[in-house]
């Protein structure tokens, strides 16, 4: 997950030149893995994280001193505006999920910075899961980032991301966006606050409940 990221970050080629980097998610299990990734490689990359309350930006700081911070959350609509028009690079890592009113206050303020701003935003893979019974589930589907484009941005509202994911790519005619996928993620983050996944208790609730790990 976390090499998908730097993979993105990479083959921007010049990202040193950005200075300003705001941080959406850093404190999180993902976004904690890309800001270790993100710290050494970039010393002179100005990064400021967005944190819920001064006692996480204390500790994040902590462990990044180049951090700053900022408090405020998906909700602080204004200061997403603020924050985003200021930064040549925005990487989100926060959950999109029913955020979209977040995501449109991000991408307003992106869209007033000059020159062109950087966009990178977390979605999910379960975009194109499919329910059970489904008949497509008798037709697998391999997508392909570049040849299936299309369908990727045709999914209906109802769609898990779909929505966040439409707000992102009808903002790329102003914006420079990249959306990453994941699926399930697994392992320990080098957060320090977030070192599990959110999916971890949930799996070891199904492993006690049915004393089988398979």
């Amino acid at each position: 997950m976390t090499k998908i990221f730097m993979n993105v970050l990479l083959s921007l080629g010049f990202l040193s030149l950005f200075i300003r980097n705001v941080f959406i998610g850093a404190t999180g299990h993902i976004g904690g893995a890309v800001l270790d990734l993100v710290y050494p490689k970039y010393p002179d990359v100005h990064i400021k994280a967005l944190v819920r309350d001064e006692k996480k930006g204390i500790i994040l700081v902590g462990k990044y001193p180049r951090v700053t911070f900022v408090v405020g959350d998906l909700t602080s609509l204004d200061l997403l505006t603020r924050e985003a028009k200021e930064a040549d690079i925005v990487i989100n890592t926060g959950p999109d999920v029913k955020q979209d009113a977040a995501i449109s206050a991000i991408l307003e303020g992106s869209a007033n910075h000059s020159p062109k701003a950087y966009y990178i935003h977390t979605a999910g893979a379960s975009l194109i899961w499919d329910s059970p019974g489904s008949s497509s589930q008798n037709e697998p589907k391999i997508f392909d980032d570049v040849l299936d484009i299309q369908a990727l941005k045709s999914f209906p509202p109802a769609a898990l991301y779909a929505t966040s994911n439409a707000l992102v790519f009808a903002a790329s005619s102003s914006i420079n966006i990249a959306i990453i996928s994941p699926t399930v993620v697994h392992g320990l983050s080098p957060s320090p606050l977030h070192p599990t996944p959110i999916s971890l208790p949930p799996l070891f609730s199904a492993i006690t409940t049915t004393q089988s790990g398979f």
